[in-house]
């Protein structure tokens, strides 16, 4: 083969059977000695082709093993409130939270553009008191997507990092622990590239695609929680049902 991209070759054949399927969920993918020789190419482009796919989340490289599909996209319908862990159980993929950073602030100190999103969305003063949860999800051992929450301290006042641990519901803690019942949201979808923070998170490089998902959900009325969840790459598949509306 040639040309001065031949790993680029190697790369798009590749995301092009993950993306249509046939390549699947735990697959082995080709050994940079099988594509050197299906592609003939170089040893540094084959490798350079399996690692750019690791680094934005299709595969994960296994010393002495070799390369696996780790790309699961979530298929999500938007028509109600939907959980990422029975998302992933459905595929069977293993699901787990790590717990970042577990504190509770004043609104003021909180990073500028959520202390503006805090007085629009959650309607609080500076000097309210927020708990501030950041947490990464995990498909497997693959990190996925990135979580930051806030909720306010004066409709939920004990809340500890022990019970963030484990499956990392918040929905499960204010609906059970402080009785508040069903929660309806409101969500926001941003398509915009990874920053610094995010891309070291979720293992990608600086500026690739990401999905970033406001959500504020409420509880008897009041608004509850107020939180960003960042996607690494293609991993989640939204969808939408489209009445046809007369025009007036």
């Amino acid at each position: 083969m040639s040309g001065p991209l031949k790993y680029l070759v190697i790369k798009n054949t590749i995301k092009e059977q993950l993306l249509s399927g046939v390549l699947k969920y735990g697959d082995k993918v080709p050994s940079e000695a099988e594509l050197c020789e299906q592609y003939d190419v170089s040893r540094i482009s084959a490798k350079r082709a399996l690692d750019e796919l690791a680094y934005e989340g299709y595969i994960v490289r296994q010393r002495g093993r070799g390369s696996f599909v780790s790309y699961a996209p979530i298929e999500h319908l938007i028509d109600g409130i939907y959980s990422l862990k029975d998302e992933l159980q459905k595929k069977g993929v293993s699901y787990h939270t790590e717990l970042l950073d577990f504190k509770e602030i004043h609104v003021e100190n909180a990073d500028p553009m959520d202390e503006v999103g805090l007085h629009r969305y959650m309607f609080l003063e500076k000097t309210d008191r927020v708990y501030y949860i950041q947490c990464l999800r995990y498909a497997d051992d693959v990190a996925i997507a990135t979580d930051k929450v806030y909720i306010p301290v004066k409709y939920c006042p004990s809340i500890t990092g022990e019970d963030i641990k484990g499956d990392g519901s918040i929905y499960r803690i204010i609906e059970e622990k402080y009785q508040y019942g069903k929660i309806r949201a409101q969500e926001h979808y941003y398509a915009r590239t990874a920053n610094p923070q995010e891309a070291e998170l979720l293992q990608i490089a600086t500026g690739s695609p990401v999905l970033k998902i406001l959500r504020v959900s409420y509880a008897q009325g009041k608004p509850m929680i107020y939180s960003f969840r960042v996607y690494k790459g293609e991993i989640l598949h939204l969808s939408v049902n489209l009445d046809y509306k007369e025009e007036s």
